[in-house]
């Protein structure tokens, strides 16, 4: 025994001698020493982080721990309260493991998991285990999933290009089995846009300036043309060969960002040219030369700015070139704002995250929308989704607790992450097609009463998407916390004052009170007819 005591202390000495040599100094007071040699700072000695390469920053931690903290598998000390309190806060999860005991009942719109986790009885069976045991998705009939998904053995959706791409989506792992390279080489369904990466976006995502794509491929070969208001634009578009254009058809359409039909601009065979709706009169083809098919609009209008394809067709040969035009002065507004569920912070795989908005009547947030939001002064500590799959947040003020003090301001990323992982998401709200208002009541309501009597009133509970909108697109302020549809109590203020967000214009959180317990008033929306 005492003799490999002897052979590890000559080791740890032939090593710092051999750091000493190659000028490595040693470490400083405030710095932990890995037995390799190489110096940490001392606060990431056991920290539940491997950060020497010989893991010895992370070894003989077991009483570091208070005795009011709980320590998790992988080492690290949490607040002992933290434990069963269905919230993942362990990276291995061991503080909501075997919690049966601690939990209360569920209640009726819940569903008890194995481990004792209350968790919403919609994500029963979902496709996305959200237990800690997986038990939600446990003896489920069988799904159905969308053309555009590949249905896993266990009964999950993905997407169908995430199918042999190399990465396990499936919690089963059978989306990367028997994947040949014929399999690797398939097309996506009718309607879609396959990525370099595999994954399949709708066709209409492509070159909208929107990147969609993991690899960013959606916006690759785009034209990207700006215009006045009121002014001319011409989007490049040139036939593949260099004989004469008798005889070939060429057919600008306008592409809708949702699933509106696309829009006819002009369609050209030979030397017939017809215009169509409101683009009449004021687009033709440039025709610089015989290859020049580029389209002029004329007279730019606010709802000319989107996105084009220029279609020529040759006999049985189809081309396609596809670009965006921005008008100058015409900006799409919107808002893009923090969500969170009534289950808490970080509860939401992408999927997940992507209907979360969906249901505030938003859509998940872009890696360019949130970077305006920031430009804008939005300044945020939790991580969220964006619609790529990265997972990002916005810093405008760089402090201790949001990434360090001394990295500077801007979009903290965490990179593209495993879908199943569990994060916010920032969604995005555009302007309102309807009328968001405080409903006056004689007295609080309950969350059921406020529902009703928004819908006695002709209308419906508001969204979280509704107040963000008609705070920061319309100005509303009022200092009436009230419900919203997925039981938040929120109220806008957009011209702070003392008791109502004195320091800031903001919409403020109240949080997820007690249903049938507490009672507060309420905002509705009323949809245009």
């Amino acid at each position: 025994m005492w003799a490999e005591v002897w052979k590890l202390a000559l080791l740890q000495l032939l090593l710092l001698e051999f750091c000493w040599v190659k000028g490595v100094p040693a470490c400083e007071s405030h710095e932990f020493q890995c037995k390799l040699g190489n110096c940490i700072p001392a606060v990431w000695r056991c920290d539940g982080d491997v950060d020497c390469a010989d893991n010895s920053d992370e070894e003989d931690c077991e009483s570091q721990c208070e005795a009011n903290q709980f320590r998790c598998k992988d080492g690290l000390c949490i607040p002992a309260s933290w434990q069963c309190d269905g919230d993942k806060d362990c990276s291995d999860y061991t503080d909501e493991l075997e919690c049966i005991d601690l939990q209360e009942s569920c209640q009726a719109e819940d569903f008890m998991c194995g481990s004792g986790r209350c968790i919403p009885a919609t994500w029963r069976c979902d496709g996305s285990g959200d237990c800690p045991d997986n038990s939600d998705e446990m003896n489920c009939p069988r799904r159905t999933c969308d053309p555009a998904m590949y249905q896993c053995e266990n009964g999950e959706c993905i997407l169908a290009g995430w199918r042999c791409d190399g990465a396990s989506d499936c919690g089963d792992e059978t989306d990367e089995e028997n994947c040949t390279q014929a399999y690797k080489e398939m097309t996506c369904p009718p309607g879609h846009f396959q990525c370099k990466y595999g994954e399949c976006i709708p066709a209409r995502w492509k070159c909208d300036d929107e990147f969609d794509c993991s690899d960013q491929s959606d916006e690759e070969n785009c034209f990207r043309i700006f215009g006045d208001l009121g002014g001319n634009a011409t989007l490049p578009c040139r036939l593949p060969s260099k004989r004469s254009n008798t005889g070939i058809q060429v057919k600008w359409i306008k592409l809708e960002n949702d699933e509106s039909p696309l829009e006819d601009v002009l369609l050209s065979l030979g030397t017939k040219t017809k215009t169509f709706g409101r683009f009449e009169n004021r687009v033709f083809l440039q025709g610089a030369d015989s290859r020049d098919v580029s389209l002029v609009i004329h007279d730019i209008a606010v709802e000319d700015m989107g996105q084009y394809r220029c279609e020529v067709i040759d006999g049985t040969k189809r081309t396609a070139e596809e670009g965006f035009l921005k008008v100058k002065g015409c900006v799409i507004e919107g808002v893009v704002f923090p969500y969170f569920p009534p289950s808490g912070r970080y509860n939401l795989n992408f999927t997940k995250a992507t209907q979360a908005c969906l249901e505030q009547d938003a859509v998940i947030a872009s890696h360019n929308q949130l970077l305006k939001a920031w430009r804008d002064g939005l300044d945020w500590c939790n991580a969220g989704w964006l619609s790529d799959g990265s997972v990002r947040y916005p810093i405008t003020n760089a402090r201790e607790p949001c990434g360090g003090a001394d990295n500077p301001a801007g979009l903290r990323s965490y990179g593209l992450q495993d879908r199943r992982s569990l994060f916010d998401v920032f969604c995005f709200s555009s302007t309102l097609k309807g009328t968001f208002y405080w409903l006056v009541q004689p007295e609080r309501l309950t969350f059921a009463e406020a529902v009703q009597a928004c819908l006695d009133d002709g209308a419906q509970i508001a969204k979280v998407g509704h107040i963000f909108s008609a705070w920061k697109l319309e100005g509303y302020d009022r200092c009436d916390a009230g419900w919203l549809a997925d039981g938040s109590v929120r109220y806008p203020i957009s011209r702070p004052r003392k008791n109502c967000s004195p320091t800031e214009s903001a919409v403020r959180f109240v949080g997820f009170p007690d249903k049938t317990q507490k009672s507060f008033g309420v905002y509705c929306y009323k949809a245009e007819q």
